[in-house]
C-alpha cells in the first residue's frame, strides 16, 4: 500500500507540473476556462486524498515519527491549494488564455496587412487566393496541405480543418512550396502567421482579395453577376469558439462600401450569430476575428 500511495503521489506531481504550470490544451483551456484547468488538478488532488486515506489505514512509521492522521492532514492541505490555485490564481494572475491568443490574433494580422499591402506595391496585385486545391495546375493552399499533413485521408468539417475556407495559394502541392508567394522571393513576411485560435496546429488566417473581373469565393465574377464590387481584401479568425460564422457568406466584405462595414460589425449570419467577435460580449462569445482593407 505505500508503494501504490507513493506511485499517487508521483502520478498527482506529474499531473501538477504538466497542466497547471503550463497551457491546457487549446479547446480545453478555451472551452472550460477555469473549470477545465480545474478539472486538470482534479487528478493530483484526489491522488493526494487516497494517499492521505490509505496511509491512515496502513502506513506506520515505525518509529513514530509519520502518522497516517499526519499524512492526511498534508494531503488535504495539499490538495485544497491545489485547487484554490487552479480555481482563483490562474485566472486572475492573468493567465486567461481568451485575451492573450486575442492581442496575438490582432497583432499577427496587422503585419500580415501590412505584407500584403507592400505585394500589392511590387505586383500591383493582392496574393492569389484559392479553395482547398482549386488553383491553377490543382495547386493547393495553405490551411490546405497542412491539413492533409496533419489528417491524412478523407476530409470533412468534423476533422476541425478549414477545409472550404479561401487561403493563400500556393505555388504547387507539395509542402516544400508552401513559402513561395509571400515569403520568396521576396520576403514580404517570413512566414504565414499561425492563427492563434486555429483547430488545425499552424494554419493560417483564411483570406481572399476582391478584384474587378475576377471570381468572389462563391465562383461570381466581381463587377459583373457577383454582390461584391471594389478592389480589396479580408482577413478572418475564427476566434474563441473555434468555428467560422462567415462560411459561405461571402458577400460581407464589399470593398465599394466604407470599411468595416456595419453589416460586418453588427450583421449575422443565416444561424442567427454574430459575424464580429466582440470581447465586450464575453470573452468565450461568438464571432470571427476581421481585418480588411479600408
Amino acid at each position: 500500500m505505500a508503494i501504490a500511495s507513493l506511485v499517487m503521489v508521483g502520478i498527482g506531481v506529474a499531473w501538477f507540473v504538466i497542466f497547471a504550470s503550463g497551457p491546457l490544451p487549446l479547446r480545453v483551456e478555451i472551452r472550460f476556462g477555469s473549470l477545465g484547468i480545474l478539472f486538470a488538478v482534479v487528478l493530483p488532488w484526489l491522488c493526494a486524498i487516497v494517499m492521505g486515506l490509505t496511509a491512515k489505514a496502513k502506513i506506520k512509521d515505525s518509529r513514530g515519527r509519520l502518522s497516517g492522521n499526519d499524512l492526511t492532514t498534508w494531503a488535504i492541505t495539499l490538495g485544497t491549494i491545489v485547487v484554490l490555485y487552479a480555481w482563483f490564481g490562474h485566472e486572475q494572475m492573468g493567465h486567461n488564455p481568451i485575451p492573450r491568443r486575442w492581442d496575438r490574433t490582432r497583432s499577427e494580422m496587422r503585419a500580415l496587412a501590412s505584407a500584403i499591402e507592400a505585394y500589392h506595391a511590387e505586383h500591383q496585385t493582392y496574393p492569389a487566393w484559392g479553395i482547398d486545391n482549386q488553383g491553377p495546375g490543382g495547386t493547393m493552399t495553405y490551411n490546405y496541405w497542412l491539413d492533409d499533413l496533419q489528417h491524412p485521408g478523407p476530409k470533412s468539417p468534423s476533422h476541425g480543418s478549414r477545409l472550404g475556407l479561401p487561403s493563400f495559394l500556393l505555388n504547387g502541392n507539395a509542402p516544400n512550396q508552401a513559402l513561395a508567394t509571400l515569403t520568396t522571393p521576396i520576403p514580404f513576411v517570413a512566414q504565414y502567421p499561425p492563427d492563434p485560435f486555429a483547430s488545425v496546429k499552424g494554419s493560417t488566417f483564411v483570406y481572399w482579395s476582391i478584384v474587378p473581373g475576377e471570381r468572389d469565393p462563391s465562383g461570381r465574377i466581381v463587377g459583373k453577376d457577383s454582390p461584391v464590387n471594389g478592389v480589396g481584401w479580408i482577413l478572418v479568425g475564427s476566434g474563441p469558439d473555434l468555428d467560422f460564422e462567415v462560411e459561405g457568406e461571402w458577400d460581407i466584405y464589399d470593398p465599394s462600401v466604407r470599411q468595416p462595414s456595419t453589416r460586418l460589425l453588427t450583421g449575422t449570419n443565416r444561424n442567427g450569430f454574430a459575424f464580429t467577435y466582440d470581447p465586450t460580449n464575453g470573452w468565450m462569445s461568438d464571432g470571427d476575428i476581421y481585418r480588411v482593407k479600408q
